[in-house]
């Protein structure tokens, strides 16, 4: 009976122990799908979609082409008729006014009057001339309270035209101009698209370069440990020197070291990516090196048409001529003799009631020709139109540096671009073998046959190597997003990045 007894304890003895392994185990398991679900994977292509999304920068953007295209749309307008309503509410009138006789003399009356007018207005510039062109209705009442009287004055039909001659036409010049803007910063926002690409390579890069540091940093404390651990035998065993043991040790101490380095490093790298693509969440990021790269190679010719069709920078530079062209213009015509010629026709009537201003009325008509002509300056208009000459021969100098700068940008990302697939694939190579360096080396000091000394080259190859292939990666992807910037075409797929890149103003509403 005691010997069941003792059995028995002993099989709930055994099935408790299970019990609580199986409890730390399921915890360890809970920890590690926790640490799991803390931590996001993305690829670059991922991290830039982000950005593209969510970045404070795109935000800015944003809002900028927001505004072109209410200053486009405000341009448009002005050139379209203008209806106006405009009046005054009865307003009042009292005094003693001094009223001149037929005899000459000059006797104050008592003046009790109350007034209001309203006027319709439709009116159009044109810009080719400069010409603006109206049509307008008024009618105006006025009650003379002292005498108990109503008067009626107005014109049904008017018609009128302001006209400057030999004058500076700023019409025909903002028509020039502001579809240029236009589609100059339309342009500009999908480059600024692709610079938020570019930058968010970058601080992807970056964070990646650290967590590389990271990874070879953790795997060289473990090698480390594991060789304190086999040298701690040696040195009791009298294998191994005390210069040796020591160097063992001081390479633990410098994997700790540069583990800490490196985490910290990663931590602001970190928050510097999540700022920029406004990933607000706590979870850290993973990042997957884009070893998979498209391999195609550019033409410098097609880059270059690409560029000058798909830019900004050619409409930036024909507006700049213009805006020369302009102001040499205004100093010429604003110096110089100037004339404005204004015409009216119209139709007007007085009654005491409103109904009878459509009978018979008077016709009243109006042509006025005013001339300024300058006559001393003491030559300030002829230094105004030299200045201006001189701005625009600048303007043209630094319109051809500027050319050849966009050109030669192009040229060179080109070039750059084609050889950096090659580097990069020489890289990758060198990084496989440098690991398989490491690991023989590794393996061939822990059966003592290699020197720390030794392992601790193959170690430096071996990090090297991987900071070499993450530099020529970060390098393909950054030239690569710098082409599709200044180009703003797709030259992996063979199309435009962006179909509306060529808007044409016509097509505004």
């Amino acid at each position: 009976m005691q010997k069941t007894t003792k059995t028995y304890y002993k099989r709930i003895l055994s099935v408790s122990k299970q019990i609580i392994v199986l409890f730390i185990l399921l915890i360890l398991f809970k920890h590690g799908l926790r640490a799991e679900e803390n931590k996001r994977i993305f690829t670059l292509q991922e991290i830039v979609s982000l950005a593209l999304a969510n970045s404070p920068t795109v935000k800015n953007v944003k809002n900028q082409r927001q505004n072109a295209y209410w200053r486009y749309r405000n341009y448009k307008t002005s050139f379209r008729p203008q209806l106006d309503l405009n009046g005054n509410i009865p307003d009042y009138f009292s005094s003693n006014t001094p009223v001149t006789q037929p005899d000459g003399s000059v006797s104050f009356r008592s003046v009790n009057l109350s007034k209001a007018s309203m006027n319709l207005q439709l009116k159009q510039e044109i810009a080719l001339t400069g010409t603006q062109v109206y049509a307008a209705t008024d009618v105006t009442r006025i009650d003379n309270l002292n005498a108990k009287t109503v008067d009626w004055n107005g014109s049904p039909f008017m018609i009128g035209f302001t006209q400057t001659i030999f004058g500076y036409n700023s019409q025909k010049w903002t028509q020039r101009l502001e579809p240029l803007v236009w589609n100059e910063s339309q342009k500009s926002y999908f480059e600024s698209l692709e610079g938020i690409s570019q930058a968010a390579s970058n601080y992807f890069f970056g964070l990646l370069r650290l967590q590389t540091e990271v990874e070879l940093a953790e795997s060289n404390l473990r090698n480390s440990e594991a060789n304190q651990k086999i040298a701690d035998v040696n040195i009791e065993l009298g294998r191994i020197s005390p210069n040796d043991y020591k160097r063992v040790a001081l390479s633990v101490l410098n994997a700790r070291k540069s583990l800490s380095r490196a985490r910290m490093g990663e931590r602001v790298a970190a928050f510097n990516l999540k700022s920029f693509i406004g990933f607000n969440e706590a979870d850290d990021l993973v990042l997957l090196p884009p070893v998979k790269t498209p391999d195609f190679k550019v033409s410098v010719q097609k880059a270059l048409e690409q560029a000058r069709l798909n830019r900004g920078d050619p409409e930036r530079m024909k507006r700049k001529m213009i805006q020369a062209e302009q102001d040499l213009t205004y100093a010429k015509r604003s110096n110089g003799l100037r004339a404005n010629l204004t015409g009216m026709y119209g139709l007007t009537n007085t009654s005491d009631k409103p109904s009878d201003l459509l009978e018979k009325p008077e016709v009243q008509k109006m042509l006025r020709l005013s001339l300024f002509i300058p006559v001393l300056d003491w030559g300030r208009s002829a230094s105004k139109v030299k200045m201006a000459e001189s701005n625009s021969e600048l303007v043209k100098y630094e319109i051809t540096q500027e050319v050849q700068q966009f050109e030669r940008e192009v040229v060179v990302q080109v070039e750059e671009f084609n050889l950096l697939y090659e580097q990069m694939k020489t890289a990758k190579e060198a990084d496989l073998v440098a690991e398989e360096g490491y690991k023989i080396a590794l393996q061939q000091y822990q059966g003592g046959k290699l020197s720390i000394t030794e392992l601790n080259i193959a170690l430096q190859e071996r990090e090297q190597s991987r900071h070499d292939f993450i530099n020529s990666l970060h390098s393909y992807w950054a030239a690569y997003y710098n082409l599709r910037k200044l180009t703003l075409y797709d030259f992996e797929n063979d199309r435009k990045i962006y179909e509306d890149t060529t808007i044409s103003v016509s097509n505004q509403k």
